[in-house]
């Protein structure tokens, strides 16, 4: 088998990933209302700041009649940080002879290695959304409603938790839950049988109150039990997000890559394919913290989900990304 078959397997693989992605992208972004915002972009170095004004209280009372001098009010700037975070995938083996032997084409299998790529790759995406909306609103007291030790998830605790956004709760486009919460939800009679997105095993419906559920078994929604167990027995819990617009986004940035090795001195010729790329990372109304000498470059999982990384920068808790329940 020639080695330019093995670049068209390549070829193929890039190709469809990149394709079923910016097709995916929209969609879920339509579907979500913008709650979540995936999107293409570039960005240099390892952090991406925007510095804006903030103006405080400026309209007062005044006395008519009244002398006397007035306390300034000192105009602010505020800064927002998104952060990179670097992504790849595991090297992937397999032998010259593999598509020979079984007379497939690689053109094939470079498709459905592409989309499996793509599906796991936005699975990623909304994973890490997740998880930094979990870690900076958990850190909020104002935003954060735990219901009770046996409370399952109901509309009634989805309005609780609306509540404390006040005047703004209609500004929530979005419930994004575990499967295991919509269903409770569901189980109180709510019917509607209509998807408006699935990509993989991610799941959009609308609960007819005007707001998205999406539901996706997301590792990020799951508090687990503690071990060892105390007394009583603390149950595994489950975390609901609800969402404004734009409150998570993940922009890609422009630096896919990709290498392929031919490695000799096996029993069978064997070709090595490995990937890698980054995307930025932010949270409405939070600045990722750069952390010591900027040792939050490049972060973990474990760094993402630390809430002392996320600095608030808002003064009102209404203007940041969502609120956060949490369930039996």
């Amino acid at each position: 088998m020639a080695l330019t078959d093995f670049e068209v397997y390549d070829q193929y693989r890039y190709n469809t990933a990149i394709e079923m992605l910016r097709e995916n992208l929209n969609v879920f972004n339509a579907s979500t209302r913008g709650a979540i915002v995936l999107s293409a972009g570039s960005h240099r170095g390892d952090f991406d700041e925007t510095s804006m004004y903030e103006f405080l209280q400026l309209v007062r009372r005044r006395n008519a009649y009244g002398t006397g001098t007035v306390t300034p009010v000192a105009l602010q700037m505020i800064q927002d940080r998104s952060v990179k975070v670097a992504s790849g995938t595991a090297p992937l083996r397999y032998t010259r002879a593999q598509f020979s032997w079984i007379l497939k084409n690689p053109r094939e299998a470079g498709v459905k290695h592409g989309e499996v790529m793509a599906q796991q790759m936005l699975k990623d995406y909304l994973d890490t959304a997740i998880l930094a909306a979990v870690a900076a609103l958990s850190g909020e007291a104002e935003v954060v409603n735990n219901a009770g030790i046996n409370a399952n998830q109901s509309l009634n605790n989805l309005q609780a938790t609306a509540r404390l956004f006040g005047d703004q709760a209609s500004n929530i486009a979005v419930w994004l839950m575990h499967s295991k919460s919509l269903h409770d939800v569901y189980a109180q009679t709510l019917t509607n049988a209509n998807t408006l997105f699935q990509f993989g095993s991610i799941f959009i419906r609308e609960d007819g109150f005007g707001r998205i559920l999406v539901m996706t078994d997301s590792d990020n929604l799951v508090v687990p039990a503690p071990s060892p167990q105390t007394s009583p027995e603390t149950p595994v819990r489950y975390r609901t997000l609800g969402l404004v617009p734009g409150a998570v986004e993940v922009q890609q940035n422009d630096d896919f890559t990709s290498a392929q090795t031919t490695i000799t001195g096996q029993e069978n010729i064997m070709e090595e394919i490995q990937s890698e790329w980054t995307f930025q990372l932010a949270v409405r109304g939070f600045a990722f913290a750069t952390g010591a000498n900027s040792a939050n470059r490049s972060p973990n999982d474990a760094t993402l989900g630390n809430s002392a990384n996320w600095d608030r920068y808002v003064t009102s808790h209404k203007d940041l990304a969502g609120v956060l329940a949490t369930t039996l």
